[in-house]
């Protein structure tokens, strides 16, 4: 059976010694030369737990979360905003002009799935006319030859042309509402784990006396 040690310190002094729960008040009272080194051991080892370097500050793993989260929704607010304000920018120089569809185009996708595509022709402000294919395709098709439509355009990109319609103003406006979604959804999981980490408690601290109290086996 193995003995046990152990040593009583009051302050920065040693009070006594104990083997196998016989106390001495000095090494030189221990009588086994084994058990004075062994006790020597357990001093030298009390004290570098006592003296020795502090230990490195511990990784706030909750802190980085919290800084994470805060730093994508800061990103998705400011790319919403971005994105919002370039639409509206582009949308208040669109004018309005009478057009007919004069063609479909059908393309195919990676699946094999077909979809229409409108070509309208159109009137310019100078009276010029302008054919455009529309970048917004369907299936089945909204849109027939012969069909009467309104077109919006900026007049310095006539190209980029549209057909006036619901879908497609919302189209330009999916990226902002994207990234607004995930913007706030962000901002509540920053709050959700702000309030689950402010209700874990604190991990408790080694007592003071944890090296006096220091047994080996």
């Amino acid at each position: 059976m193995e003995k046990k040690y152990s040593i009583q310190w009051q302050g920065d002094e040693v009070v006594s010694f104990e083997v196998d729960g016989v106390q001495y008040e000095s090494l030189d009272e221990v009588p086994d030369e084994a058990d004075r080194e062994k006790l020597l051991g357990l001093m030298a080892g009390t004290r570098e737990i006592e003296l020795g370097t502090p230990a490195r500050p511990s990784i706030n793993l909750g802190l980085i979360v919290l800084t994470v989260f805060i730093g994508v929704a800061a990103l998705m607010c400011v790319i919403s905003v971005l994105t919002g304000v370039s639409t509206w920018r582009g949308m208040s120089r669109e004018v309005e002009a009478p057009g007919q569809v004069v063609e479909m185009v059908t393309r195919k996708d990676e699946q094999g799935n077909e979809f229409y595509y409108p070509v309208v022709a159109f009137s310019l402000a100078d009276g010029s006319r302008q054919t455009v294919q529309m970048a917004e395709g369907s299936w089945p098709p909204s849109f027939a030859v012969g069909d009467e439509v309104k077109v919006l355009y900026d007049p310095g990109k006539p190209l980029e042309a549209r057909v006036k319609s619901t879908s497609g103003t919302v189209s330009l406006w999916i990226w902002t509402m994207v990234t607004g979604v995930l913007a706030v959804a962000f901002v509540l999981a920053t709050l959700l784990a702000w309030w689950v980490l402010k209700e874990v408690p604190d991990t408790p601290e080694m007592p003071d006396d944890f090296a006096k109290d220091f047994k080996e086996k």
